[in-house]
């Protein structure tokens, strides 16, 4: 079971996220609604930070092109990219053709009205791509992402049973319904956001120590 959580703002963040045994920390970066949480600059300085507290720091981005993906990531020193916009199976085979040894991560957004069903778009891009993450559109925002909303797990399910990558499951986990959610999917990792913060969108303690001790003690049982 692999845990992520997404959106940090800080070595402060980074210490806690690392004591509760969270295994890949998300920064988005050059999204389509929402503010990312902080620069580019300072994305670089804090995946180096990741990467000293044994964890791995995962670039999420909305960029669809492969060369501006490619680019970005180099920049940055990041080898594990969750591909988060609409991103055509021509770029995510350039991207993979150039960079081989890279983890790509592809989202497939849960009722988005222009993307294609889920389970036919994994089936093209399964050669592609190292891991699928399951998200939730929200309509009222028009965001395919960090919406704080759960999608309709069988289809997690069901796309764990087609494809031959692991599948991860984000879209309003927490502690609350993360054990609920490993048991319905039988996903091979877990992804949270909104769900684990403060008004003020700060990481709490308190929230990922539960989310993590649950999606961990769901693993052993399924």
């Amino acid at each position: 079971m692999i845990i992520q959580v997404a959106g940090v703002h800080g070595i402060d963040e980074i210490d806690m996220l690392a004591s509760h045994g969270v295994d890949w920390v998300g920064f988005p970066l050059r999204l389509d609604i929402h503010k990312p949480d902080v620069s580019e600059s300072n994305a670089k300085c804090l995946m180096h930070e990741v990467l000293q507290r044994a964890m791995t720091p995962v670039l999420i981005t909305y960029v669809q092109e492969a060369n501006e993906l490619l680019d970005l990531a180099d920049e940055l020193g990041v080898d594990h990219i969750q591909l988060h916009g609409p991103v055509s199976v021509e770029n995510c085979r350039l991207i993979k053709q150039n960079r081989p040894k890279w983890t790509i991560i592809k989202s497939l957004v849960v009722g988005h009205p222009l993307e294609p069903d889920p389970l036919v778009l994994a089936d093209s891009l399964q050669p592609y791509v190292d891991w699928f993450i399951t998200d939730t559109y929200d309509p009222a925002t028009g965001a395919s992402g960090a919406t704080g909303k759960v999608h309709d797990w069988n289809l997690a399910a069901a796309l764990v049973k087609s494809v031959n990558k692991p599948v991860m499951l984000a879209g309003g986990l927490s502690g609350h319904n993360v054990a609920a959610a490993i048991g319905k999917t039988n996903c091979a990792g877990v992804d949270a956001h909104s769900k684990l913060e403060d008004r003020y969108g700060k990481k709490q303690s308190n929230k990922v120590s539960a989310f993590v001790r649950k999606a961990r003690q769901a693993a052993l049982k399924s």
